[in-house]
């Protein structure tokens, strides 16, 4: 259960970093 907790909390910090540097890339 922590482990997965973990999982999603990595995944979303990594999909929450894309959308930024794509934000970033339209900005630019």
């Amino acid at each position: 259960m922590r482990s997965f907790q973990c999982q999603s909390l990595c995944i979303l910090s990594i999909v929450i970093s894309n959308k930024v540097k794509v934000v970033h890339a339209i900005n630019n």
